[in-house]
């Protein structure tokens, strides 16, 4: 699971070095990018480190190439693709990738006449039926995309709209509102499926689930005690800020600015003794764009005599993470990220990455996984990431993507029928492609597609 997330982590610094634009609009960006890949098996132990060896030779078999065009306003993305045999480039294998985060398209020659939809309002769920079914953790990979958690709490958000709304002004915000929005919020966390499964992947092989589960069944219980008393709460609007208080004492603040974004947090200890906190502070300038965040939700042997509670000390979950980013490309420095998860929710991670960038686009990038080795890179990514004109912003109608097949929604049935309709393109497509990659990295690929299922399930046995 870890080198899965060290991959992701790879590619969203990756699509993050354009640069981060807050409280201001963002053109589209276009760029050309053609990267190498080497996986250091050195970082692995046991039988990972077997398997590894034969990724290893597989991705130092191949270059990723293509072009992306990007508009973060609409967040819309077309990118087409190229897995590349080294040996023999005329084997390569092309893909087309576009869309938005809720709803993406995929073809390739490899799919014939077929394209493929990535509807990601049913990632989260997909995700936990293959966990169920196939004992492979796909959920922690879906709580890395963001649109996973956008759409979890969107009902949630929904609420605060209806029952509070977003007014451009400082106000009251009456209690007879807060309890309206405290039910509408329990209700959710009885019945919400996309709430509930984000959360059921937060805790999917945690021994404190049910330890979460009752700090969310008190969420309403928790808005109407300890955050507000009870009582009409003020939202404070500024002119670059906007800030909730009960009485004197500010419990939350949102700054946004061109240059500078940023969350505080002083919130009450829950009725289990628990501390939540969080701070997120996002800057920027033409040459680094630089974010830190802090997530917290634990038990102390302080928080829990305020609580009145006679308890051992427990931390559901600490999550730290900072990046210092390119605020511009291309450029000429050396740029860090770090992430470290601890707590009895989620596996433990401590991961870096170290970016060196040149003037002509050329890159490196380290991944380290230092709860394995803080000196051996993980995995190192080697090319080049040149911008290119904006020649048609990109924008795709919904109602038509939606007429595809949503391969998160398939069953049994209808993933059989799709097998067959694409085996014959699949085939011939990729028989020279296969003639290029070492066997040690075809046979580690084909083990972990049969130790986990997938491979008799593609077959339909």
């Amino acid at each position: 699971m870890k080198r899965a997330c060290c991959l992701v982590l790879c590619l969203m610094l990756l699509a993050c070095l354009p640069g981060v634009s807050v409280g201001e609009e963002a053109e589209a960006s276009r760029f050309q990018f053609d990267l190498f890949f080497h996986l250091h098996p050195e970082s692995f132990s046991g039988m990972d480190q077997a398997r590894a060896e034969g990724y290893a030779e597989l991705l130092s078999a191949l270059e990723l190439k293509g072009e992306l065009t990007w508009a973060p306003d609409s967040q819309c993305v077309d990118t087409t693709f190229s897995l590349v045999p080294v040996t023999n480039p005329s084997a390569a294998l092309t893909f087309r990738l576009f869309g938005y985060p809720s709803h993406l398209l995929l073809t390739s020659p490899l799919l014939g006449n077929e394209t493929i939809l990535f509807n990601s309002e049913a990632l989260m769920e997909f995700c936990m039926k293959t966990y169920s079914h196939l004992q492979i953790p796909l959920p922690y990979l879906a709580l890395l995309f963001p649109y996973s958690t956008f759409n979890a709490f969107y009902y949630m958000s929904e609420a605060w709209v209806r029952e509070i709304g977003f007014p451009y002004h400082s106000m009251t915000i009456k209690a007879e509102w807060v309890r309206n929005l405290a039910d509408a919020w329990s209700d959710l966390l009885l019945e919400d499926n996309a709430l509930l499964d984000w959360f059921g992947a937060l805790s999917l092989q945690s021994d404190a689930s049910e330890t979460l589960s009752a700090e969310l069944q008190a969420v309403p219980s928790y808005v109407l005690g300890p955050l507000t008393g009870g009582r009409d709460i003020q939202m404070i609007v500024e002119e670059d800020a906007v800030a909730f208080a009960k009485g004197r004492n500010e419990f939350y603040r949102e700054t946004a600015r061109p240059d500078r974004y940023a969350i505080e947090t002083s919130l009450p200890v829950t009725a289990s003794g628990f501390q939540p906190e969080l701070t997120l502070e996002t800057t920027k300038n033409e040459e680094t764009a630089q974010t830190a965040l802090h997530l917290s939700y634990a038990s102390t042997p302080e928080t829990l005599q305020a609580a009145g509670l006679d308890a051992d000390p427990q931390t559901l979950l600490t999550l730290n993470a900072s990046a210092a980013l390119p605020g511009r490309w291309p450029v000429s420095g050396s740029y860090t990220a770090e992430a470290s998860i601890e707590g009895d929710l989620l596996p433990p991670l401590r991961l870096k990455a170290h970016l060196e960038a040149s003037p002509d686009g050329s890159l490196r990038l380290l991944i380290f996984d230092e709860a394995r080795s803080a000196a051996t890179s993980l995995l190192e990514i080697d090319g080049t990431l040149t911008s290119l004109p904006v020649e048609t912003v990109p924008s795709f109608d919904k109602n038509w993507m939606i007429q595809f097949l949503n391969i998160f929604s398939v069953n049994d049935v209808t993933l059989q029928e799709f097998v067959h309709r694409v085996a014959r393109p699949a085939l011939y497509g990729v028989l020279d492609f296969l003639v290029e990659m070492p066997v040690a990295g075809c046979q580690s690929v084909m083990d972990d597609l049969s130790d986990s299922g997938i491979l008799r399930l593609l077959l339909g046995e």
